[in-house]
């Protein structure tokens, strides 16, 4: 009997020591998105930054070498440089498709390492990537790295910060609080607007947004359709640019945000897969992915005052049938509502816009009420453009006082060169009382 209860004991004793064993090696399982338990008896998943991929999939290996980076040099690049990050083992051969056009654009591209000291001066804008190999990075970003990128960027640079979903989100979250941003959450779904060709076990996280998620911004102009491929979200929602639809987890969350920071501007993004190519499973070749990454970069640069353009590079970006060059086109407003004036004379709205340093060569410039193609425009009653206190360009919607009508508003090259490289006003004022009112507002250039 005796005997018998001592077997019983080892028994017992192996098969909980076997559980456990189970567990240590499993312990994600229980807390990442996507899990299904009769899944795991397939050996090849994996977990990636994109989300558990399935046996078919490409793995997350580092590609054969597509693009070779040598670190920035001052002594022979020239502006705009575009600085890829590297500290913490990202390889920009995860991005490959999206450097090969950078510098088929005519941008200078190289790494930066924050290890090895001060970002170097001619760098115009920097990537941040939250993924190395489409896992996690050789370590996390601390404070003090994020308040260098804070006081760089405010200094007249553009960033871009892409963070990511679950535990690798942790990596990259002292960047975006150095930012008063977090990243939140296990991953956002989708239930209605996912890609379902998705290599994973849940493809509801390969969320899809619309232009109803989209809040105006150069770098989403003329797209229709941007992929997440695994992505947390943010809070707050301060200068949130994509927000997660009404029947998503969560709702009506942002998943994007871009905004100005002292001189220079910022882009934060939930997501590191959406613009890269991770060796077949990257989001680079999805929607409009490509345009929306080429116009981010053009939006950093151009918005970045120390960030001289060449008039001889082009950013390709082919919208409506044309391409449009670095720094073009420029935002001015979103549209304003009709409303009584405060008082006769009301300057309702005021905004700061860098010009480039340099022109593109011929074509004409116009005021825009569409970014990539010439579409009149109205403001009730004056639209004026100022530089050092002095009015450059005015252009009166009601001339003698008659109604308002909206109109083709081009800009003499005179006139722009006269602004070119400088920080102009442009205002809206009220003229014969009454109400004010604007349509959407961009500077465009056209061949």
């Amino acid at each position: 009997m005796y005997g018998d209860r001592e077997m019983f004991s080892k028994r017992l004793f192996l098969i909980l020591l076997t559980i456990c064993w189970l567990f240590a090696l499993y312990p994600v399982a229980a807390q990442e998105p996507g899990h299904d338990d009769g899944q795991f008896s397939n050996p090849s998943l994996e977990l990636t930054g994109a989300g558990w991929l399935d046996g078919g999939a490409p793995r997350s290996e580092p590609a054969a070498a597509a693009v070779v980076l040598d670190p920035v040099d001052c002594n022979v690049m020239s502006s705009p440089v575009v600085g890829y990050e590297i500290s913490k083992g990202q390889d920009p051969n995860d991005v490959a498709a999206f450097m090969t056009e950078l510098t088929a654009a005519g941008f200078s591209l190289g790494t930066v390492d924050l290890n090895l000291g001060p970002i170097p001066p001619c760098v115009d804008s920097l990537i941040v990537h939250g993924l190395a190999h489409n896992t996690h990075l050789l370590a996390a970003y601390n404070q003090v790295e994020g308040d260098l990128l804070k006081d760089w960027t405010a200094n007249g640079h553009g960033l871009m910060l892409n963070g990511d979903w679950g535990a690798f989100k942790a990596e990259t979250q002292a960047l975006f609080a150095a930012f008063g941003y977090s990243q939140l959450g296990g991953t956002v779904r989708d239930p209605t607007d996912f890609d379902p060709t998705a290599p994973v076990i849940d493809p509801t996280i390969w969320v899809i947004y619309q232009p109803d998620n989209f809040t105006n911004h150069p770098g989403l102009a003329g797209v229709t359709a941007l992929q997440l491929q695994a992505s947390s979200w943010l809070t707050p929602a301060t200068k949130a640019i994509v927000t997660t639809d009404a029947d998503a987890n969560p709702a009506f969350a942002p998943v994007m945000a871009a905004f100005d920071n002292g001189a220079g501007c910022v882009l934060l993004t939930t997501d590191s897969n959406w613009y890269a190519t991770d060796n077949g499973v990257g989001g680079y070749a999805k929607r409009d992915n490509a345009q929306v990454a080429g116009q981010m970069i053009a939006w950093l640069n151009g918005c970045s005052p120390l960030a001289p353009v060449s008039s001889t590079l082009y950013l390709p970006l082919i919208l409506g049938g044309s391409s449009r060059p670095i720094g073009f086109p420029l935002f001015i407003g979103s549209a304003i509502p009709s409303r009584p004036i405060a008082f006769q004379g009301e300057v309702f709205y005021t905004i700061s816009v860098q010009i480039p340093s340099a022109l593109p060569p011929g074509g004409n410039f116009y005021f825009s009420a569409s970014p990539n193609q010439v579409s009149p425009v109205v403001v009730d009653d004056d639209l004026v453009v100022q530089q050092n206190g002095l009015n450059r360009f005015i252009y009166h919607f009601s001339p003698g006082g008659q109604p308002v009508q909206p109109a083709i508003v081009e800009v003499p090259r005179a006139t722009m060169e006269q602004m070119a490289g400088q920080t102009v006003l442009v205002k809206y004022r009220d003229v014969y009382a009454g109400v004010v009112y604007a349509s959407d507002m961009w500077l465009i250039w056209t061949p």
